[in-house]
């Protein structure tokens, strides 16, 4: 049986509201020291990787589904 295109989506979009959730949530917090801080500052680089991977698939499926 062959998967719509849109069931490959959903996990996707839960993910990214996910990590948008996730980058609100650190964008608030403030670290209280310098090791808060770097923490801080390393969740949040990491958490915008991870946002541009799943919208590079997001667009991949997209793109597939047009052709």
């Amino acid at each position: 049986m062959k998967k719509d295109k849109n069931e490959n989506q959903v996990p996707l979009f839960k993910d990214l509201n996910e990590v948008k959730n996730q980058i609100d949530y650190w964008e608030k917090h403030e670290g209280v020291n310098w090791l808060g801080k770097w923490a801080r500052n390393i969740r949040l680089e990491r958490l915008y990787v991870r946002l541009a991977s799943i919208q590079r698939k997001i667009q991949k499926l997209k793109s597939r589904g047009k052709k």
